[in-house]
């Protein structure tokens, strides 16, 4: 058995081999898929974090709650309260909570992949890039998770992908500064990204001299 097991794999290697993993829609298809394997094992209970102060601070589909933690997320989770009360009867935002963090979840896989596409020099590095962060205990939050911190979490993960984008010459720095931006009024905790703007603002400029002139190097090449 172990022998035709290893054999498995090892045809099953082979055709991940010849899999274009960098296409987009290869990409697309594994975060919808993985969106999906989130919603359908959601939590479903209360218990965890903020999850029934929530729930209480949205108990009335007209009524949107602001609160100054997390600005942003509370306003779209009522907001999506909203419609969901007007079109399908919702009693609750539990509902809202599981489709949006879920709809997070598949955003967050597919950014990964990108990220890890810029990190990894090949397909053995781009796979350690994208198992160390899709492993950690944080992707529950993309598991239906009533709490403030999916959305969050997605904007520091774009934030990444956008400032490795820059430092490649590949986008400016109004792209990193507004994907931080709105991060920060999903939740403030984010401002212990700030540094690191910083960083990108003033000590980058070299780096991305570099990478802009390697590249055109190559072009010319």
């Amino acid at each position: 058995f172990g022998d035709r097991l290893w054999l498995a794999a090892s045809g099953l290697r082979g055709w991940l081999a010849r899999v274009p993993l960098s296409s987009r829609y290869i990409r697309l298809t594994f975060s919808l898929a993985a969106g999906l394997i989130f919603y359908i094992f959601r939590i479903r209970h209360l218990g965890w974090g903020d999850a029934v102060l929530l729930v209480k601070a949205l108990d009335h589909p007209y009524l949107i709650t602001y609160v100054w933690q997390a600005p942003l997320d509370v306003y779209l989770h009522a907001r999506g309260f909203q419609i969901g009360s007007a079109l399908f009867g919702w009693a609750d935002p539990t509902p809202v909570y599981a489709l949006l963090s879920s709809l997070a979840g598949a955003a967050f896989i597919y950014v990964l992949s990108g990220v890890a596409l810029l990190l990894g020099r090949n397909r053995a590095e781009r796979f350690l890039a994208f198992s160390a962060v899709a492993t950690l205990g944080a992707m529950q939050l993309f598991f239906g998770y009533i709490e403030n911190y999916a959305f969050m979490t997605l904007g520091a993960l774009l934030y990444v992908w956008a400032a490795l984008r820059y430092l490649r010459g590949e986008l400016t720095l109004i792209w990193p500064a507004t994907i931080l931006a709105l991060t920060h009024a999903f939740h403030p905790s984010t401002i212990n990204l700030t540094p690191s703007f910083l960083y990108l603002d003033f000590a980058a400029g070299p780096m991305r001299a570099r990478n802009e002139a390697s590249a055109q190097g190559v072009l010319r090449a």
